[in-house]
């Protein structure tokens, strides 16, 4: 009898054993990339920045990297390709002018994620260079759909497609110059810190 119960006893803690081991294998799986991506930019959106930081590798996303009286209105996660530790989400955030909320802009690019022990984090300073990156290329794409408007709407002569253009280039410098200017200070910073030292992830 003590024999059995020994043999049982084994048997039990061995299935148990392996119960515990599958739903903690189920559990790492379930937290995916995608699913990373999207609380993090729920809880930026949200100004719920302390929560945000404990999403990503370094901890530190006190930068600013939506264009100055904008405001995020919503996000959408897309599809993801993850790789030996690396994943890139597309992501799409519709900004919204806070002096005009019917202003909207729509900005795609990729949120780059670490995996860091069996938890995907967030880089987000290399999210954050995408970002900014797409920011400037629709700044020059704005350019030019000005220039083609005006050429559509009939510019009389030359002197009157100056005077319109050049409003409304200076309108559109203002904004892609602040886009690049910040761009430029967060390049400069990254590359002061790789050459100081290597970053350590905090896990």
């Amino acid at each position: 009898m003590k024999r059995y119960f020994k043999n049982f006893l084994i048997f039990s803690v061995l299935v148990l054993s392996f119960v515990l081991v599958g739903c903690k294998d189920t559990k790492i799986d379930t937290i995916s990339p995608n699913k990373v991506a999207a609380e993090f930019w729920k809880y930026y959106m949200d100004n719920k920045l302390q929560r945000a930081k404990e999403l990503t590798v370094y901890k530190n996303i006190d930068k600013p990297v939506i264009p100055k009286g904008m405001k995020i209105k919503s996000f959408q996660i897309g599809e993801g390709f993850k790789k030996d530790g690396l994943a890139e989400v597309n992501t799409t955030l519709k900004l919204i002018r806070k002096d005009n909320p019917q202003d909207e802009i729509d900005i795609n690019f990729k949120t780059v994620l670490l995996l860091i022990g069996n938890n995907w984090r967030v880089d987000f300073d290399k999210t954050s260079q995408n970002l900014m990156s797409e920011v400037a290329r629709l700044g020059a794409e704005e350019i030019s759909d000005t220039i083609m408007n005006l050429f559509l709407n009939g510019a009389k002569n030359v002197k009157e497609f100056e005077k319109i253009f050049q409003k409304s280039f200076e309108e559109i410098n203002e904004k892609m110059q602040k886009a690049l200017e910040q761009m430029q200070k967060e390049l400069e910073k990254m590359e002061r810190e790789e050459n100081n030292s290597s970053k350590s992830p905090v896990i």
